[in-house]
């Protein structure tokens, strides 16, 4: 009996050393956190002033032609690059991604899929050969 008492003490004096560690990290953290991370009232945003010929992609419906047309092959040749040799890539057609609600696990779900898509791609040409 004396033993199981004795557990129990070293339990609750253990976690109760935890919590108060936890507790005084948390208010260090937040004092450290408004000294050196708490913005200026007064500093507002820089704004530049767009050079001339430079297009706003965020107005614009799609993006132009030469741009569209850069952006595509560059998709390309990063494809070409992560599969070797891995050919048929066609852009069918180029639109703005509506990515408003969609999380960034959506995105880099696609991404891993278009990635092992490649791999799978080089598999088979390597069995093939």
């Amino acid at each position: 009996m004396e033993k199981a008492e004795f557990a129990i003490q070293v339990v609750f004096i253990g976690f109760l050393v935890v919590l108060i560690t936890l507790f005084l990290l948390y208010v260090l953290l937040s004092i450290f956190g408004y000294f050196f991370h708490h913005p200026k009232k007064d500093a507002g945003r820089a704004v530049l002033p767009a050079r001339q010929g430079e297009v706003d992609l965020c107005d614009a419906a799609a993006p132009p032609a030469p741009l569209a047309a850069a952006i595509a092959a560059a998709v390309y040749l990063y494809l070409q690059e992560k599969a070797e040799s891995v050919t048929g890539y066609r852009i069918s057609s180029i639109q703005r991604s509506d990515r408003g609600n969609k999380s960034n696990w959506a995105a880099a779900g696609r991404k891993a899929r278009l990635e092992s898509r490649c791999e799978l791609e080089v598999l088979r040409r390597k069995r093939l050969s």
